[in-house]
């Protein structure tokens, strides 16, 4: 009966280990490399996030003025009111306006930005078409401003063109000049 009895115990032992103890073991396995996927990546997130601080602080220790001037020279999109304000700000200093103000406009621009969209580059651009009065000194210094201002542009055409004013008890004579530039911003 002793022996009937041991039998029984390891025929009993042997299902309750492959029909309970094994699947229970082998799916405990399974959570244990899932567990150590999570810790894998848990550390890397912590990495991560180390590094975003690094990079954070850095970036808090640029002095804001001068994000300002970079955001100004590359912005990140296009603003034609800010472009517009921009370069009245520089004619205004010598006096003039702009006048007759065409953004976008123009054959040219399209086929442009068509060439610059299947080159795969990483910026755009926008034409801007505008014309000034003034004396021809006053021009040429707001070409300089123009040139040496932050905005990045490119002076596609300009005009000179006379005026038929002239400046009440001077001899300055009033000229047109009508400028196409282009400018840029990442995308």
């Amino acid at each position: 009966m002793k022996f009937i009895y041991a039998g029984i115990a390891v025929i009993l032992a042997g299902v309750v280990f492959f029909m309970y103890t094994k699947p229970t073991y082998d799916a405990m396995q399974a959570n244990q490399t899932l567990v150590n996927q999570y810790d894998v990546a848990l550390n890397k997130v912590a990495e991560l996030d180390k590094v975003r601080d690094k990079l954070l602080q850095q970036n808090n220790s640029f002095d804001p003025a001068n994000l300002d001037r970079l955001q100004k020279l590359i912005p990140d999109h296009v603003d034609n009111i800010a472009l517009i304000l921009d370069i009245d700000g520089i004619a205004s200093r010598y006096g003039m306006a702009l006048q007759n103000i065409d953004v976008g406009g123009g054959t040219s621009a399209a086929s442009t930005d068509t060439a610059i969209h299947s080159s795969g580059a990483q910026y755009n651009s926008i034409t801007m078409h505008f014309t000034v009065q003034g004396s021809y000194d006053t021009l040429l210094a707001f070409m300089g401003d123009l040139q040496s201002s932050l905005r990045l542009v490119d002076i596609q055409s300009f005009s000179l063109f006379p005026g038929t004013t002239q400046t009440p008890g001077s001899n300055t004579r009033i000229y047109a000049l009508s400028i196409t530039l282009r400018t840029y911003w990442i995308k």
